[in-house]
């Protein structure tokens, strides 16, 4: 990111970054900037020995769901039904079937485009609501820490497959989330994924 960012000022161009690119749509007369998309250095993800879930901005919020369920950790299912990366997970406050970032994010580490420092930021700076945080196009996050719980793993893959039946109906996940809020059934709180 530092190379990026010293490019872009070089060059005097801005820097836009990309995420999965799963809702992105670029001009045919092309982008006059510097464009980043994280790679595979931050994809990773871990599980601290407090239970906490590290992840890294570039990993695939289902790959970082059956991570976890792989190590004995709940709470973080939902994101299985969501099909960017943390990085934007966190800056957007994604969320579906009834949780979101701001119920599991710990913090954030974030590059500051402008003058290249990094930062931890706690979830409780970052003002988040629904769909939104107080993150700024100069703000990248790099890694995120998330809250889980300890669960045995083949609960944790019931709650997915759950989660993958309601998709497979064709219902839509911000629907869904609706329907939560006003107290329908939640498919990870249905019989067959406890």
């Amino acid at each position: 990111l530092s190379a990026a960012r010293a490019a872009a000022v070089h060059l005097g161009l801005p820097i836009v970054v990309l995420g999965r690119g799963s809702n992105v749509v670029v001009s045919d007369h092309g982008l006059d900037a510097v464009v980043v998309r994280l790679g595979r250095g931050f994809g990773r993800t871990a599980v601290d020995t407090d239970g906490t879930v590290v992840a890294g901005a570039a990993a695939h919020q289902p790959k970082v769901a059956r991570f976890s369920v792989d190590h004995d950790r709940g709470g973080l299912e939902f994101l299985v039904g969501i099909p960017g990366s943390i990085g934007g997970g966190v800056r957007m406050n994604a969320g579906c079937f009834g949780t979101e970032f701001s119920d599991v994010l710990i913090d954030a580490e974030v590059f500051d485009l402008e003058d290249g420092s990094v930062s931890t930021r706690p979830a409780g700076g970052l003002a988040m609501a629904y769909r939104s945080t107080n993150l700024t196009d100069r703000d990248v996050v790099t890694s995120a820490r998330l809250r889980s719980t300890p669960q045995p793993a083949d609960r944790g893959r019931r709650r997915i497959h759950s989660c993958h039946q309601y998709c497979a109906g064709g219902a839509s996940l911000s629907l869904h989330r609706h329907r939560v809020r006003a107290g329908a059934r939640d498919p990870l709180r249905a019989r067959g994924a406890r």
